[in-house]
């Protein structure tokens, strides 16, 4: 199945992104679809941490079909997250980031790069 394929049966199941977030589906038929798209790794997690509020963002591969699906929120402690009423097709990217460190924070015994 294809991106548009998947999202279009979500649809008709009704199945939304609080039900993938918190992975609590309404029928037996939701789960059974979601079963059958074979294994779906989360692959990004961020935010939605104890203590307050904040943006949360989770990335699901489901990797017999080789597609990346993004569900955003926001978290609010003591009252969970309020997943956003969409899914996203996304895709990775490999970056490279320059980082300013210490001579401590890389471990050396000096001051000189």
């Amino acid at each position: 199945m294809n991106y548009e394929e998947i999202i279009k049966k979500f649809e008709e199941l009704g199945i939304n992104p609080r039900m993938v977030g918190y992975g609590d589906y309404e029928s037996d038929e939701q789960y059974d679809f979601i079963k059958s798209l074979g294994q779906c790794k989360e692959v990004e997690h961020i935010g939605g941490g104890e203590g307050g509020g904040e943006d949360v963002e989770r990335v699901f591969f489901f990797t017999d079909h080789n597609i990346y699906i993004r569900i955003i929120g926001f978290y609010c402690s003591g009252e969970g997250t309020d997943w956003d009423s969409e899914f996203t097709q996304v895709f990775p990217r490999k970056v490279i980031k320059t980082v300013y460190e210490s001579a401590e924070e890389r471990g050396d015994k000096t001051d000189e790069a």
